[in-house]
């Protein structure tokens, strides 16, 4: 929900997604680095690729501490933003133009994000997993401690 999403909360107080009642764990992108310098520094190692063979094939799934559904995340932002916030389901095309706006994402980010959107909608990613927690030794940032400490960035036109 980084700048891509600003315009839309800031002109029409909508989050548009196209994820119906998909859920996702946010995670935030702090948490995600944090858990990867851990990573490094087990190993006391500089780069991804001098990682053991046994971490270079291996999965972790870095997600935040609670599902959610885009209705329930508008509806934290609006908590947070002290505002009325509606979560809107877009078609993926919908989403595509929206990204494509000059400055946004590169076309291969948008494709990226699509595909995201879809396995949200579809439930494939509706999972909470601990893979962060253990390796960090802390629960990654919930969701309303994110927004609070980014609340001045998609404030909504009055």
């Amino acid at each position: 929900m980084e700048c891509v999403f600003c315009k839309s909360i800031q002109q029409e107080c909508k989050l548009h997604l196209p994820i119906k009642q998909g859920k996702l764990a946010p995670v935030s992108m702090h948490d995600v680095v944090h858990g990867w310098m851990k990573l490094m520094e087990m190993y006391q190692k500089h780069s991804f690729d001098e990682l053991p063979q046994s971490h270079k094939h291996s999965i972790m799934c870095y997600t935040g501490p609670k599902l959610i559904c885009g209705p329930k995340l508008a509806g934290e932002v609006s908590a947070v933003l002290s505002t009325k916030l509606c979560f809107q389901h877009v078609s993926e095309d919908e989403l595509c133009r929206h990204l494509k706006q000059p400055g946004e994402l590169s076309r291969e980010e948008i494709e990226g994000f699509v595909k995201v959107m879809y396995n949200i909608r579809e439930g494939h990613l509706e999972e909470q997993t601990k893979d962060l927690e253990k390796l960090v030794g802390n629960k990654p940032m919930h969701l309303h401690n994110f927004l609070e400490h980014h609340k001045d960035k998609p404030k909504p036109l009055q």
